[in-house]
């Protein structure tokens, strides 16, 4: 068997570079010595080159006949998510340097945590927020008072319990994963949430929403959202081979805080993508847009919003409002709370329970003691 070297994409300081990991061997060790701009990084446990196609081409010759280079993770298609992502952090980069004082290894973290873009955004607005509050470049010169002085004044300014909460955990983020501080500020005291109820549909507005969408890719799209609890990105990252019809099942792959799972496939749902597949024949991604490429958030928002006014819905209809009403529903159908968990992809049962607070079919068998009195 021959020894082997793996590629691998990796991103150093935000640079795009070829990573180089490989089994304890000194051959491979006395050869990879003698390449140039050669580096190591701790982060990634690998040596490193700059992701050029020279440096790519020089790679291979170097090692021609004498070690054998897997190119698998590094050519793997499904590595086009991972590049796409690198792309976009850079480009968020490029424009926090630009146009803020973000110190540049808050972003890095940020995207070695695998946070999503969405996320990064509003951490690096929260922590601006806060150091343009203090007029100040350097966050080490600022203490604990510091940081409770701004949260007062912060709450004050009529924000959202749960808006304060997120100023509080960008300001955490910085100390604890940045800098590597210990839990320094654990002990301020965190906002309560605002305790606001999910908004759902009964079925018959679902239903209606169904029926009158004439378009089979936007029936589809309503359809799966709510036959099995999506969030809107895990609906636009569905892949061809995540609907596995054997077992009933559909793959969520890498969703919110990077996890895999397991949600339903309803029959019907099954019947709706067998005929949708023969009319659009999607290549890579379950629901494409004209070019063959991922399908827009946009474009669902308004395809939801637009079915929930062909149904004569008076409230503005959501893509979230289906997975609401998703387990709302399965809740209501006696679907004990820890399975439903499971299926939402909640890491706290908590997160879930809310549920209980809208689901309404044994509240309804409830008399009100004024129909008592007649």
């Amino acid at each position: 068997m021959k020894t082997s070297l793996n590629l691998h994409h990796i991103l150093v300081d935000g640079q795009r570079c070829i990573g180089l990991k490989f089994p304890s061997n000194p051959k491979i060790s006395e050869l990879i010595s003698r390449l140039p701009q050669i580096n190591w990084d701790d982060i990634h446990e690998a040596y490193y080159l700059p992701n050029t196609r020279q440096n790519l081409a020089m790679l291979y010759q170097h090692f021609k006949g004498k070690v054998w280079i897997n190119g698998e993770y590094f050519f793997n298609v499904k590595n086009e998510g991972k590049q796409k992502t690198a792309q976009s952090f850079e480009k968020l980069k490029e424009q926090v340097t630009c146009s803020s004082n973000i110190p540049t290894e808050y972003i890095n973290k940020l995207e070695i945590g695998r946070y999503s873009k969405s996320t990064a955004q509003s951490y690096i607005a929260n922590f601006k927020r806060f150091l343009d509050y203090f007029k100040t470049d350097d966050p080490m010169s600022l203490d604990e008072n510091h940081i409770q002085e701004y949260l007062a004044h912060y709450s004050k300014q009529g924000y959202s319990n749960s808006t304060v909460n997120s100023a509080i955990n960008a300001i955490k983020f910085y100390y604890e994963n940045v800098q590597g501080m210990p839990s320094r500020f654990y002990h301020i005291k965190r906002v309560k949430k605002d305790h606001i109820l999910p908004k759902v549909l009964v079925k018959s507005q679902i239903t209606s929403m169904i029926k009158a969408t004439q378009n089979l890719k936007h029936k589809v799209i309503i359809s799966l959202l709510y036959s099995a609890g999506l969030r809107l990105s895990e609906l636009l990252n569905l892949q061809l081979g995540d609907i596995d019809s054997s077992r009933m099942t559909i793959r969520i792959n890498q969703s919110k805080g990077a996890k895999d799972r397991i949600t339903i496939l309803s029959t019907e749902m099954l019947k709706m993508l067998r005929e949708y597949y023969k009319k659009y024949r999607p290549s890579k991604f379950l629901i494409e847009g004209y070019s063959n490429d991922k399908y827009s958030a946009t474009s669902v928002a308004n395809i939801v919003k637009k079915a929930g006014e062909n149904a004569e819905i008076t409230n503005k209809v959501t893509p979230h409002m289906l997975r609401h009403s998703f387990a709302t529903h399965l809740l209501e159908n006696g679907t004990d709370l820890r399975y439903i968990q499971q299926l939402l992809g909640h890491n706290d049962s908590r997160t879930t329970e809310i549920y209980t607070h809208v689901a309404v079919k044994e509240v309804l068998r409830i008399k009100s003691p004024l129909d008592s009195l007649t």
